[in-house]
Protein backbone atom coordinates (compact mmCIF):
# COMPACT_ATOMS: atom_id res chain seq x y z
CA UNK A 1 0.00 0.00 0.00
CA UNK A 2 1.53 3.27 -1.00
CA UNK A 3 2.46 5.65 1.87
CA UNK A 4 0.67 8.53 2.95
CA UNK A 5 1.94 11.79 1.41
CA UNK A 6 3.18 14.15 3.52
CA UNK A 7 0.46 17.28 3.58
CA UNK A 8 1.32 20.40 1.23
CA UNK A 9 1.31 23.76 3.12
CA UNK A 10 -0.67 26.70 2.00
CA UNK A 11 1.17 29.30 1.12
CA UNK A 12 0.58 32.77 2.52
CA UNK A 13 -0.09 35.89 0.14
CA UNK A 14 2.18 37.89 2.55
CA UNK A 15 4.91 35.45 1.90
CA UNK A 16 7.21 35.33 -0.92
CA UNK A 17 7.31 31.75 -2.83
CA UNK A 18 9.63 29.08 -2.67
CA UNK A 19 13.09 30.04 -4.59
CA UNK A 20 15.76 27.32 -4.64
CA UNK A 21 18.52 30.19 -4.35
CA UNK A 22 16.64 32.03 -0.94
CA UNK A 23 16.83 28.86 0.03
CA UNK A 24 20.18 27.91 -0.35
CA UNK A 25 21.05 31.95 1.18
CA UNK A 26 18.72 30.87 4.31
CA UNK A 27 20.54 27.50 4.46
CA UNK A 28 23.90 29.55 4.65
CA UNK A 29 22.72 31.62 6.74
CA UNK A 30 21.43 29.17 9.29
CA UNK A 31 24.51 27.30 8.95
CA UNK A 32 26.70 30.50 9.59
CA UNK A 33 24.38 31.26 12.67
CA UNK A 34 25.00 28.12 14.23
CA UNK A 35 28.83 28.17 13.50
CA UNK A 36 28.81 31.46 15.25
CA UNK A 37 26.44 30.45 17.70
CA UNK A 38 28.86 27.38 19.09
CA UNK A 39 32.26 29.18 18.57
CA UNK A 40 32.28 31.39 21.79
CA UNK A 41 33.46 35.13 21.74
CA UNK A 42 35.54 36.75 23.33
CA UNK A 43 32.54 38.87 24.92
CA UNK A 44 31.16 35.93 26.14
CA UNK A 45 34.39 34.55 27.60
CA UNK A 46 34.84 37.99 29.61
CA UNK A 47 31.49 37.28 31.23
CA UNK A 48 27.65 38.06 31.05
CA UNK A 49 28.24 41.64 31.53
CA UNK A 50 29.99 42.03 28.16
CA UNK A 51 27.37 40.77 26.23
CA UNK A 52 24.72 42.48 27.42
CA UNK A 53 25.66 45.57 26.28
CA UNK A 54 25.77 43.75 22.15
CA UNK A 55 22.77 44.53 20.13
CA UNK A 56 20.42 42.10 19.93
CA UNK A 57 20.54 39.99 16.43
CA UNK A 58 17.53 40.04 14.78
CA UNK A 59 16.01 36.91 13.62
CA UNK A 60 15.22 35.30 10.46
CA UNK A 61 11.72 35.50 10.87
CA UNK A 62 12.13 39.49 11.64
CA UNK A 63 14.75 39.57 8.54
CA UNK A 64 11.86 38.57 6.18
CA UNK A 65 9.11 40.95 7.82
CA UNK A 66 11.14 43.78 7.00
CA UNK A 67 12.00 42.86 3.40
CA UNK A 68 8.68 42.54 2.59
CA UNK A 69 7.78 46.03 3.93
CA UNK A 70 10.84 47.51 2.08
CA UNK A 71 9.38 45.36 -1.13
CA UNK A 72 5.84 46.96 -0.16
CA UNK A 73 6.85 50.27 0.24
CA UNK A 74 8.66 50.09 -3.44
CA UNK A 75 5.69 48.49 -5.30
CA UNK A 76 3.35 51.20 -3.66
CA UNK A 77 5.57 54.18 -4.48
CA UNK A 78 5.80 52.48 -7.91
CA UNK A 79 1.59 52.62 -8.05
CA UNK A 80 1.54 56.18 -7.14
CA UNK A 81 4.19 57.16 -10.23
CA UNK A 82 2.20 55.23 -12.42
CA UNK A 83 -1.00 56.89 -10.97
CA UNK A 84 0.24 60.97 -11.32
CA UNK A 85 1.11 60.05 -14.99
CA UNK A 86 -2.17 58.44 -15.46
CA UNK A 87 -3.59 61.37 -14.85
CA UNK A 88 -1.04 63.66 -16.99
CA UNK A 89 -0.67 61.33 -19.96
CA UNK A 90 -3.90 60.31 -21.74
CA UNK A 91 -4.00 56.82 -23.18
CA UNK A 92 -2.35 54.54 -20.32
CA UNK A 93 -5.49 53.74 -18.63
CA UNK A 94 -6.04 50.36 -19.22
CA UNK A 95 -2.17 49.48 -20.82
CA UNK A 96 -1.26 47.40 -17.55
CA UNK A 97 1.74 48.32 -15.45
CA UNK A 98 4.31 47.83 -18.26
CA UNK A 99 7.34 50.10 -17.67
CA UNK A 100 8.28 50.02 -21.77
CA UNK A 101 4.27 51.22 -22.13
CA UNK A 102 4.25 53.70 -19.77
CA UNK A 103 7.74 55.07 -21.17
CA UNK A 104 6.30 54.93 -25.22
CA UNK A 105 3.48 57.03 -24.01
CA UNK A 106 5.07 59.19 -21.87
CA UNK A 107 7.61 60.30 -24.73
CA UNK A 108 4.88 60.23 -27.21
CA UNK A 109 3.16 62.70 -25.24
CA UNK A 110 5.61 65.11 -24.77
CA UNK A 111 6.71 65.46 -28.39
CA UNK A 112 3.15 65.94 -29.33
CA UNK A 113 2.86 68.66 -26.31
CA UNK A 114 6.38 70.86 -28.34
CA UNK A 115 4.95 70.36 -31.27
CA UNK A 116 1.41 71.93 -30.12
CA UNK A 117 3.75 74.89 -28.32
CA UNK A 118 5.37 75.61 -31.48
CA UNK A 119 2.32 75.35 -33.86
CA UNK A 120 0.90 77.87 -31.16
CA UNK A 121 3.58 80.41 -31.61
CA UNK A 122 3.76 80.39 -35.15
CA UNK A 123 -0.02 81.33 -35.26
CA UNK A 124 0.37 83.91 -32.90
CA UNK A 125 2.97 85.37 -34.71
CA UNK A 126 1.00 84.97 -38.47
CA UNK A 127 -1.92 87.18 -36.51
CA UNK A 128 0.05 89.79 -34.92
CA UNK A 129 1.51 90.09 -38.69
CA UNK A 130 -1.84 90.88 -39.85
CA UNK A 131 -2.89 93.11 -37.20
CA UNK A 132 -2.65 97.17 -37.59
CA UNK A 133 0.38 98.98 -36.07
CA UNK A 134 0.37 100.30 -33.00
CA UNK A 135 0.41 104.17 -31.84
CA UNK A 136 4.31 103.61 -31.05
CA UNK A 137 4.92 101.92 -34.10
CA UNK A 138 3.34 104.01 -36.19
CA UNK A 139 5.06 106.73 -35.54
CA UNK A 140 8.38 108.00 -37.02
CA UNK A 141 11.75 106.96 -35.06
CA UNK A 142 13.17 109.37 -32.66
CA UNK A 143 16.20 111.33 -34.18
CA UNK A 144 18.91 112.10 -32.11
CA UNK A 145 19.50 115.95 -33.51
CA UNK A 146 22.67 117.29 -32.30
CA UNK A 147 23.16 120.24 -30.34
CA UNK A 148 22.78 123.80 -32.33
CA UNK A 149 26.31 125.30 -33.06
CA UNK A 150 27.65 127.66 -31.08
CA UNK A 151 27.09 131.09 -32.08
CA UNK A 152 29.58 132.32 -34.79
CA UNK A 153 30.64 135.81 -33.37
CA UNK A 154 34.09 136.84 -33.72
CA UNK A 155 34.59 137.89 -30.17
CA UNK A 156 32.98 133.79 -29.06
CA UNK A 157 34.86 132.28 -31.73
CA UNK A 158 38.14 133.65 -30.26
CA UNK A 159 37.86 133.03 -26.58
CA UNK A 160 37.04 129.49 -27.58
CA UNK A 161 40.38 128.86 -28.01
CA UNK A 162 41.48 130.90 -24.85
CA UNK A 163 41.64 130.64 -21.14
CA UNK A 164 38.92 132.39 -19.81
CA UNK A 165 37.65 132.67 -15.93
CA UNK A 166 34.15 132.58 -14.32
CA UNK A 167 34.65 134.22 -11.15
CA UNK A 168 31.52 132.35 -9.18
CA UNK A 169 30.55 129.37 -7.85
CA UNK A 170 26.83 129.32 -8.55
CA UNK A 171 25.69 126.87 -10.64
CA UNK A 172 22.90 128.92 -12.26
CA UNK A 173 25.51 131.04 -13.56
CA UNK A 174 27.76 128.56 -14.93
CA UNK A 175 24.96 126.86 -16.44
CA UNK A 176 24.20 130.55 -18.61
CA UNK A 177 27.01 131.31 -19.42
CA UNK A 178 27.52 128.22 -20.86
CA UNK A 179 24.71 128.86 -23.46
CA UNK A 180 27.53 131.16 -25.21
CA UNK A 181 29.82 127.97 -26.01
CA UNK A 182 32.87 128.89 -24.55
CA UNK A 183 34.56 125.31 -23.59
CA UNK A 184 37.52 126.88 -21.45
CA UNK A 185 35.63 128.34 -18.47
CA UNK A 186 37.17 127.98 -15.78
CA UNK A 187 35.05 127.95 -12.30
CA UNK A 188 36.90 130.06 -9.74
CA UNK A 189 35.44 131.63 -7.28
CA UNK A 190 36.46 134.90 -5.42
CA UNK A 191 37.43 134.79 -1.99
CA UNK A 192 36.29 138.60 -1.47
CA UNK A 193 34.40 138.37 2.06
CA UNK A 194 31.12 140.82 0.50
CA UNK A 195 31.12 142.37 3.71
CA UNK A 196 30.16 146.24 2.33
CA UNK A 197 28.24 148.66 4.08
CA UNK A 198 25.09 148.48 3.74
CA UNK A 199 24.92 152.41 3.98
CA UNK A 200 25.65 152.15 0.11
CA UNK A 201 23.12 152.75 -2.70
CA UNK A 202 22.29 149.31 -4.17
CA UNK A 203 23.30 150.10 -7.23
CA UNK A 204 26.58 151.28 -5.59
CA UNK A 205 26.44 147.82 -3.42
CA UNK A 206 26.14 145.47 -6.00
CA UNK A 207 28.38 147.14 -8.50
CA UNK A 208 31.19 147.58 -5.71
CA UNK A 209 31.05 144.02 -4.73
CA UNK A 210 31.20 142.25 -8.36
CA UNK A 211 34.51 144.54 -9.12
CA UNK A 212 36.02 143.49 -6.18
CA UNK A 213 35.14 139.95 -6.86
CA UNK A 214 36.70 140.38 -10.55
CA UNK A 215 39.90 141.98 -8.95
CA UNK A 216 40.41 139.08 -6.56
CA UNK A 217 40.81 136.69 -9.07
CA UNK A 218 42.51 138.82 -11.74
CA UNK A 219 45.26 139.59 -9.33
CA UNK A 220 45.86 136.01 -8.57
CA UNK A 221 45.19 134.52 -11.57
CA UNK A 222 47.25 136.65 -13.95
CA UNK A 223 50.63 135.35 -11.54
CA UNK A 224 49.52 132.03 -12.49
CA UNK A 225 52.99 131.06 -14.29
CA UNK A 226 51.92 127.47 -14.83
CA UNK A 227 48.46 128.30 -16.84
CA UNK A 228 49.24 131.62 -17.95
CA UNK A 229 47.29 135.02 -18.38
CA UNK A 230 43.70 134.43 -18.77
CA UNK A 231 42.12 136.33 -22.13
CA UNK A 232 38.83 137.21 -20.14
CA UNK A 233 37.88 137.40 -16.53
CA UNK A 234 33.81 137.53 -15.50
CA UNK A 235 32.54 138.25 -12.05
CA UNK A 236 28.63 138.93 -11.11
CA UNK A 237 26.74 140.01 -8.46
CA UNK A 238 22.97 140.07 -7.70
CA UNK A 239 20.73 141.51 -4.73
CA UNK A 240 17.14 141.90 -3.95
CA UNK A 241 16.23 144.99 -2.98
CA UNK A 242 12.72 145.95 -1.01
CA UNK A 243 10.67 148.81 -2.87
CA UNK A 244 9.00 149.91 0.14
CA UNK A 245 12.03 149.98 2.72
CA UNK A 246 15.12 150.28 0.41
CA UNK A 247 16.58 147.62 2.19
CA UNK A 248 19.30 145.39 0.34
CA UNK A 249 18.41 141.44 1.13
CA UNK A 250 21.32 138.95 0.08
CA UNK A 251 21.20 135.08 1.33
CA UNK A 252 19.34 134.09 4.28
CA UNK A 253 21.69 133.26 7.20
CA UNK A 254 19.26 131.17 9.26
CA UNK A 255 15.74 129.29 8.99
CA UNK A 256 14.45 132.43 11.01
CA UNK A 257 15.99 134.89 8.76
CA UNK A 258 14.47 133.23 5.67
CA UNK A 259 10.95 133.10 7.13
CA UNK A 260 11.04 136.93 7.85
CA UNK A 261 12.89 137.67 4.05
CA UNK A 262 10.09 136.35 2.45
CA UNK A 263 7.30 137.42 4.94
CA UNK A 264 8.89 141.02 3.86
CA UNK A 265 8.73 140.45 0.51
CA UNK A 266 5.47 138.70 0.16
CA UNK A 267 3.84 141.57 2.50
CA UNK A 268 5.43 144.36 0.38
CA UNK A 269 4.20 142.40 -2.92
CA UNK A 270 6.85 144.16 -5.28
CA UNK A 271 10.72 144.24 -5.27
CA UNK A 272 13.66 144.37 -7.56
CA UNK A 273 16.17 142.46 -8.42
CA UNK A 274 19.43 143.83 -9.35
CA UNK A 275 22.89 142.60 -11.22
CA UNK A 276 26.33 144.15 -11.80
CA UNK A 277 28.30 142.31 -14.22
CA UNK A 278 32.36 142.90 -14.05
CA UNK A 279 34.45 141.95 -17.14
CA UNK A 280 37.92 142.39 -16.86
CA UNK A 281 40.77 141.76 -19.69
CA UNK A 282 44.41 141.82 -19.87
CA UNK A 283 45.56 144.67 -22.61
CA UNK A 284 47.33 143.59 -25.97
CA UNK A 285 49.77 147.12 -24.80
CA UNK A 286 50.22 145.62 -21.27
CA UNK A 287 49.93 149.87 -20.09
CA UNK A 288 48.86 150.86 -17.04
CA UNK A 289 46.60 149.76 -15.52
CA UNK A 290 47.47 146.81 -17.97
CA UNK A 291 43.91 145.74 -17.88
CA UNK A 292 40.52 146.89 -19.21
CA UNK A 293 37.47 146.79 -17.43
CA UNK A 294 33.64 147.22 -18.73
CA UNK A 295 30.42 146.69 -16.30
CA UNK A 296 26.14 146.28 -16.13
CA UNK A 297 23.86 146.51 -14.38
CA UNK A 298 20.58 144.77 -15.20
CA UNK A 299 17.28 145.42 -13.00
CA UNK A 300 14.11 143.40 -12.97
CA UNK A 301 10.77 144.22 -11.10
CA UNK A 302 9.04 141.43 -9.91
CA UNK A 303 6.14 140.63 -7.88
CA UNK A 304 4.95 138.31 -5.01
CA UNK A 305 1.79 136.56 -5.01
CA UNK A 306 -0.29 138.03 -1.92
CA UNK A 307 -2.16 135.18 -0.90
CA UNK A 308 0.65 133.25 -0.38
CA UNK A 309 0.37 132.20 3.32
CA UNK A 310 2.28 131.64 5.85
CA UNK A 311 1.75 127.99 5.84
CA UNK A 312 3.22 128.07 1.88
CA UNK A 313 6.42 129.78 2.89
CA UNK A 314 7.28 127.76 6.33
CA UNK A 315 6.76 124.36 3.46
CA UNK A 316 9.07 126.45 0.76
CA UNK A 317 12.08 127.33 3.28
CA UNK A 318 12.02 123.92 4.48
CA UNK A 319 12.94 122.67 1.35
CA UNK A 320 16.10 124.80 1.71
CA UNK A 321 15.82 125.61 -2.01
CA UNK A 322 16.71 128.94 -1.38
CA UNK A 323 19.01 129.13 1.36
CA UNK A 324 21.78 130.49 -1.12
CA UNK A 325 20.19 132.82 -3.53
CA UNK A 326 19.58 136.32 -2.87
CA UNK A 327 16.12 136.94 -1.59
CA UNK A 328 16.03 133.61 -0.63
CA UNK A 329 13.81 132.09 -3.01
CA UNK A 330 14.96 130.33 -6.55
CA UNK A 331 12.72 131.51 -9.80
CA UNK A 332 14.33 128.94 -11.76
CA UNK A 333 12.82 126.19 -9.30
CA UNK A 334 9.88 125.72 -6.59
CA UNK A 335 9.92 129.45 -5.66
CA UNK A 336 8.54 130.61 -8.90
CA UNK A 337 5.00 129.68 -6.89
CA UNK A 338 5.39 132.87 -4.77
CA UNK A 339 5.88 134.78 -7.62
CA UNK A 340 2.80 136.42 -9.58
CA UNK A 341 4.59 138.08 -12.19
CA UNK A 342 8.05 139.47 -13.66
CA UNK A 343 9.05 142.71 -15.44
CA UNK A 344 12.24 142.67 -17.27
CA UNK A 345 14.82 140.12 -17.87
CA UNK A 346 14.38 136.81 -16.19
CA UNK A 347 17.36 135.15 -16.32
CA UNK A 348 18.46 138.23 -14.59
CA UNK A 349 16.26 136.99 -11.65
CA UNK A 350 18.07 133.92 -12.17
CA UNK A 351 21.66 135.31 -11.61
CA UNK A 352 23.30 136.39 -14.31
CA UNK A 353 21.32 138.43 -17.56
CA UNK A 354 23.20 136.66 -21.06
CA UNK A 355 22.38 139.45 -23.03
CA UNK A 356 23.55 141.81 -20.80
CA UNK A 357 26.73 139.91 -20.03
CA UNK A 358 27.25 139.33 -23.87
CA UNK A 359 27.68 142.91 -24.78
CA UNK A 360 30.26 143.33 -21.94
CA UNK A 361 32.39 140.82 -23.14
CA UNK A 362 32.10 141.85 -26.92
CA UNK A 363 33.44 145.76 -25.05
CA UNK A 364 35.64 144.91 -22.77
CA UNK A 365 37.30 142.27 -25.79
CA UNK A 366 37.26 145.32 -27.66
CA UNK A 367 38.84 147.64 -25.17
CA UNK A 368 41.51 145.14 -24.49
CA UNK A 369 42.88 144.91 -28.16
CA UNK A 370 44.27 148.10 -27.84
CA UNK A 371 47.64 147.67 -30.27
CA UNK A 372 45.74 149.24 -33.09
CA UNK A 373 44.89 152.28 -30.89
CA UNK A 374 48.71 152.87 -29.89
CA UNK A 375 49.90 152.68 -34.20
CA UNK A 376 46.82 155.31 -34.72
CA UNK A 377 48.67 157.72 -31.87
CA UNK A 378 52.19 157.26 -32.30
CA UNK A 379 50.76 158.52 -36.46
CA UNK A 380 49.56 161.61 -35.01
CA UNK A 381 53.00 162.02 -32.89
CA UNK A 382 55.19 161.99 -35.78
CA UNK A 383 52.31 164.34 -37.88
CA UNK A 384 53.20 166.63 -34.75
CA UNK A 385 56.57 167.26 -34.97
CA UNK A 386 56.66 167.49 -38.82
Amino acid sequence: MPSAQPPLLASSSSEPSYSPIAASASTNAEDRHDRSSSTPTNSSRQGGAGGEKDKPRLTEQEKKSNHIASEQKRRAAIREGFDRLTELVPGLEGQGRSESIVLKKTVDFMHLQIQERKELIAEIERRESDLPPAYESAMPPKRHLPPPPPLPLPVLANLRTKRMILASSSPRRRQIIAYLGLPNIEIIPSDFAEDLPHTLSPLEYVLATATQKARDVYARETANEEKGEPALILAADTIVVETRSGAILEKPRSEAHHLTMLKSLRDAREHKVFTAIVAMAPLSSARDPGYAMETAIEETDVKFDGEVTDELILAYVRTREGVDKAGGYGMQGLGSILVERIEGSYDNVIGLPLKATLKVIEKVMKMANDDDGLASDGEDEDEDEV
